[in-house]
């Protein structure tokens, strides 16, 4: 029997309902967290192949992530194993919205007048474009800030999630402020088309206007998939409905309106009801599957979430119940603390207790704000234990790989201006602003009089002295450069060696003879040796060319026009363009079997789960965060609320065995917020904190306190200045029956007999009485997605 027959039968009820629901039927799969959403929807696609018998090819399945679709394949390939015919998954047509609109526009782009070898700006080209923008109109004389490129880009990326081109955005003439961000944006627009540059945004934007105009692109088209549903926003809604427009509406769409938490990024979690009534409007039935039963956390990790989405959200929401499937039922503890530092310190001291039955690994502490995790540290380092941070730089941020990144754009093509002229400023010594003018000015013309440009030759123009400008040692550091890259591509042309061992040795040959291992070294050995600095940027040099040389490119499965054939370092920057940086998270395998702790924020945490979880800072001004709490617009505020609400329910859902929720009502140390007075966050007062289980402290003097007088007798003995705010938030729970006395510690180090097994001062939830004894066993480990983030450097 095939693979996928035998992991169909092992579906629950609402699970194999989704997996047969009529494919004539539009279908959305509401996927509560841990109730087996990817195992769902990759069974979906395997009975579609399998049962229904469609062709791969006529497939489309968009994720969230480049490497949630890897994932995807990897599964499907399993469950496909003993099925015949044999499937070729390499047809299947699945990745990101992003990566399919590429393709689209690639094959079908002449439609809409657009080159097919244009080129993808990053998040670098599209500020230094906006600069420039900016610079020509507003501020000839005055250095344009980064707020300002940052302002007009988020304007801009707004309008595109929309699918809104500058003379498409409804204009307020009175609104001179408007005026000049539409301005901004057309010319903004102008630039990209001058450079043959599409941003991440036009990737969508474009295939939307492309489709609309020629929806014959995807005339084989025979279902669409779309998975985390809830964080498309308007556009790649409107692309899914082109994606199924040759198919009669044969669509499914797995997510969680719960879990929307991307609004930063237009993401609209309103998405499902526009759904909904788009197709029940054109005729089609609409089958909504929910499934409830949760593989990952405790019933009162559930019951709590859920109270505060009934609760806390204002907007239209269906209410869910979900069932845990553990036996298990430790109650959600919630601690107060006088400071981060205390709060920090009392963390520090539960995970040491908590080695005894856990690994490192299988804890997180999940934060709102960036902030936090600087107190979190700090005690983490004073207490030994090991940890890794989920919100540094990204790889693809680091200096080395953006530099190697703009070379291997220079050496796959001639009109690249921005990959040249960022190499190019780093690399030759003494060309500056003035220069790199002389270059561009030189290339637009040849642009603006019809032909292609070819910065190359323009170089070794000003090489040969054929064009005025630069002075001796300025052309001698030109020349190196363009033998350079001139070396680079004669080693492509070998005909001897495989793909991957040529783009091996033409990457060393531009690391060698660009001298940029010791270039970027010189700006980046502050705080640690040169010989460090360089080692550390070999080592990652070393993962980007492991990267290049294993790249596979993708097939071209769109039908019905001749598939246009990308170089293959052309494919590879794409695919670089493309990945989702803001998802670039730890594996949580780790070869040390004691693991470190995980330090993320919400939004790096989302998808994955740990067995135990600290949610610290839970303050108005925190979570939620002050500007929601700022903001003046009633309608702006109740929406960023929600989306504020599920950010905190998506941080407790990550929780599988224990959940720990900590309020500090002041900050120390040289924090944002040092000093401010805050309250106990409005997110989880009143309801929510009936399910919750107060822990009881051991304060220095040994006087436990159950009232607010109490806690403000206690805090006058440290001098606090925040007695009367921890008062009022006090006050506000104070009538909710405890089993112990709330006191508040110090915090300080417990000794690790103490601390050993179950710390002594967990509580039934029945009798109030300390829990002894070790903790349930680790349940199986699953993985999160994402690439592996380089661990904090621990002291030893």
């Amino acid at each position: 029997m095939p693979v996928y027959k035998e992991v169909f039968s092992t579906l629950n009820e609402n699970q194999y309902k989704a997996l047969v629901t009529p494919t004539a039927n539009v279908l959305q799969i509401l996927a509560g967290p841990g109730t087996g959403k990817t195992r769902v929807i990759t069974a979906r696609v395997a009975y579609l192949l399998c049962e229904e018998k469609l062709p791969p090819e006529d497939v489309i399945v968009t994720t969230f992530t480049k490497k949630a679709a890897n994932e995807m394949k990897k599964r499907l390939a399993d469950l496909l194993r003993g099925c015949t015919p044999k499937i070729d998954l390499n047809k299947l047509f699945i990745g990101t919205f992003h990566s399919i609109c590429v393709r689209i526009l690639r094959s079908f782009g002449k439609h809409i007048n657009l080159d097919s070898r244009f080129k993808i700006a990053d998040d670098t080209d599209s500020k230094q474009l906006i600069k420039r923008v900016l610079q020509d109109k507003f501020s000839a004389n005055d250095k344009v800030k980064d707020s300002d490129v940052n302002e007009y880009k988020y304007f801009i990326s707004a309008c595109k999630s929309k699918a809104l081109l500058p003379g498409e955005v409804p204009q307020d003439l009175s609104d001179k402020a408007f005026e000049d961000h539409i301005y901004a944006y057309s010319r903004y627009q102008k630039s990209l088309e001058d450079n043959n540059l599409i941003d991440f945004d036009d990737c969508l934007l474009l295939a939307y206007k492309l489709l609309k105009k020629y929806p014959q692109a995807l005339k084989n088209v025979k279902h669409v998939l779309v998975d985390e549903f809830q964080d498309t926003n308007l556009v790649q809604l409107e692309l899914m409905y082109l994606f199924g427009l040759n198919c009669n509406g044969k669509v499914t769409v797995v997510g969680d309106p719960d879990q929307s938490i991307y609004g930063f990024r237009q993401a609209e979690a309103n998405n499902f009801y526009r759904m909904e009534e788009h197709y029940v409007r054109g005729g089609h039935q609409v089958t909504k599957v929910q499934l409830t039963e949760n593989y990952r956390s405790t019933d009162s990790i559930l019951r709590f979430a859920e109270t505060v989405m009934s609760t806390k959200q204002k907007s239209k929401r269906e209410p869910k119940k979900l069932n845990s499937n553990t036996t298990q039922n430790t109650p959600v503890y919630f601690d107060a603390y006088p400071t981060n530092k205390q709060e920090a310190r009392r963390i520090a001291e539960d995970i040491e207790g908590l080695t005894k039955s856990y690994k490192y690994s299988d804890v997180a502490v999940i934060i709102r704000s960036a902030f936090l995790s600087r107190m979190i540290e700090q005690e983490f380092i004073h207490a030994n234990i090991p940890y890794i941070i989920v919100h540094g730089r990204s790889f693809w941020e680091l200096k080395e790989v953006k530099l190697m990144v703009d070379f291997l754009r220079a050496i796959a093509s001639n009109v690249d201006w921005l990959g040249y002229s960022r190499s190019l400023e780093f690399v030759v010594a003494g060309m500056g602003a003035k220069s790199l003018e002389n270059i561009e000015t030189e290339f637009n013309k040849q642009r603006n009089q019809g032909h292609e440009g070819n910065v190359y030759r323009i170089l070794k123009r000003f090489i040969k002295r054929e064009m005025v400008g630069f002075n001796a040692k300025l052309r001698e550091g030109l020349q190196s450069y363009v033998k350079t890259i001139h070396k680079a591509r004669h080693i492509l042309k070998d005909d001897e060696g495989s793909m991957s061992e040529l783009l091996g040795k033409m990457f060393d040959r531009v690391v060698k003879d660009s001298n940029l291992v010791e270039l970027v070294a010189a700006k980046k050995s502050k705080g640690k040796s040169e010989e460090d600095a360089k080692n550390e940027i070999r080592e990652n040099l070393g993962e980007l060319k492991n990267q290049l040389v294993t790249f596979a490119p993708n097939e071209e499965i769109l039908e019905g026009e001749n598939n246009t054939a990308s170089p293959f370092l052309t494919q590879f920057l794409d695919s670089i363009y493309l990945y989702e940086q803001n998802h670039y998270k730890q594996s949580q395998e780790n070869d040390d079997s004691s693991g470190k702790v995980t330090i993320t924020t919400i939004h790096g945490a989302k998808g994955l789960e740990w067995p135990i979880v600290f949610v610290p800072g839970l303050c108005d001004g925190i979570l939620p965060s002050k500007y929601v709490l700022q903001e003046t617009n009633k309608m702006k505020r109740d929406a960023a609320m929600d989306e504020e609400c599920r950010c905190l329910y998506v941080a407790i859902t990550r929780a599988k065995d224990i959940l720990y929720l900590s309020y500090f009502a002041e900050t120390e140390g040289f924090y944002y917020g040092s000093g401010e007075r805050k309250p106990l966050s409005r997110l989880i007062r009143g309801s929510p904190l009936q399910l919750v289980q107060q822990r009881e402290h051991k304060e220095l003097s040994g006087e436990g306190f159950a009232s607010a007088n109490a806690v403000a007798k206690n805090f006058d003995k440290y001098k606090s200045r925040n007695a009367q705010q921890v008062v009022k938030a006090y006050t506000e729970f104070s009538h909710i029956p405890v089993a112990v006395p709330i006191v508040f510690t110090t915090a300080k180090k417990m000794h690790s007999k103490i601390m050993s097994g179950l710390p002594q001062n967990r509580l039934n939830p029945a009798t109030g009485a300390p829990i002894d004894g070790p903790l349930r066993k680790k349940a199986k480990k699953r993985l999160g997605m994402g690439r592996p983030l380089r661990p904090f450097p621990m002291n030893k």
